[in-house]
């Protein structure tokens, strides 16, 4: 424990020296000086000087939010430094400690006059054939995605798709029930009218489906899961870096952090907006998985007649506790 004491002191010494440059004050003065400047009158006149500041002033809240949670999760760790159970959540915790200061030096570094002007970034596929237009295709969203997670504008100011270039074929997984069957076939009609791409289906036995998924043996794969109990953790547990659910292959450290985080906040609305930003990064900026099917559970009765049923997650209503309503005579 003594050596995860000494790395936190010296990250919290990396946070002192980033806080000498950019001093949470001096921050706290710049946005309200920028605050005060969008709440004058006409301040949207001029659209383009509007935009301007208003993007200055979200990069200021964010640098100051990112200052104040490091040292926040810094001061945390620490006092919990002592505690032998939690090396295995301090060692987690220190890794993204160590990304998010990362990211805060390189942003220091770049904090020039000239390192937020814009840049050209061009593509080309040069005489590679349709493989490497192929490649393009894929880094040019790519970067799209990098850009939008990172918040930055841009605009595609030329292009000239490949006439061959896309996916010719891929693979669908799903298992051998009737509804998997359905949603799969829609996403194959989808994928072939919307992208042109020819979609093979591949019918598995369910004990064998299970084993595709959990080898990542498949290009494109159906699955579902329904709640175990009314809280989003029942979903967002699932992705989990080597979680016994996670049969995408994908990995992210501060999408873990998020869920453990989440799990330890005792605070509902807290808690809620922590499940947000871990659903964003899942459903939004990552997107190993891409909802698309919502199961629906339809029940008829006169609930003047009958009585135990009760909606639930899963959607399961025991027969022994309904009861049917005996009248009462007069």
């Amino acid at each position: 424990m003594e050596e995860i004491k000494n790395t936190l002191h010296d990250l919290k010494v990396r946070l002192s020296k980033i806080a000498s440059q950019k001093n949470p004050d001096e921050i706290q003065k710049e946005i309200r000086e920028l605050e005060a400047q969008t709440m004058k009158e006409g301040f949207w006149n001029d659209q383009s000087e509007a935009r301007k500041i208003t993007k200055q002033l979200a990069d200021k809240q964010k640098e100051l939010a990112t200052i104040e949670e490091l040292e926040q999760r810094i001061n945390n760790a620490l006092e919990l430094s002592g505690e032998t159970a939690m090396q295995p959540d301090l060692e987690k915790e220190i890794k993204y400690i160590e990304e998010m200061l990362s990211d805060l030096e390189l942003k220091l570094f770049l904090s020039g006059p000239h390192d937020s002007s814009e840049a050209i970034l061009s593509i080309h596929s040069g005489a590679g054939g349709i493989e490497a237009m192929d490649w393009v295709s894929m880094l040019y969203r790519m970067y799209q995605r990098f850009f939008e997670t990172k918040g930055w504008e841009f605009e595609v100011s030329d292009e000239a798709p490949g006439e061959e270039a896309g996916f010719k074929t891929v693979s669908l997984l799903y298992a051998d029930r009737a509804i998997a069957k359905a949603v799969a076939t829609e996403i194959q009609a989808m994928l072939q009218e919307n992208l042109n791409i020819h979609v093979e289906l591949a019918q598995q036995e369910w004990k064998v489906y299970l084993h595709s998924m959990s080898d990542l043996d498949y290009d494109l794969c159906t699955s579902s899961w329904i709640g175990d109990y009314n809280d989003p953790n029942t979903f967002m547990d699932m992705f989990v870096t080597k979680g016994g659910n996670n049969r995408t292959g994908w990995s992210n450290l501060k999408y873990d952090a998020l869920i453990r985080e989440a799990s330890e906040e005792l605070d509902t609305q807290k808690r809620m907006e922590i499940f947000r930003k871990a659903e964003t990064m899942l459903c939004r900026d990552e997107l190993p998985i891409v909802p698309i099917y919502f199961y629906v559970g339809i029940q008829f009765y006169d609930p003047n007649r009958i009585t135990g049923i009760y909606p639930n997650v899963l959607d399961e209503h025991p027969l022994k506790y309904i009861r049917k309503i005996e009248s009462r005579k007069r």
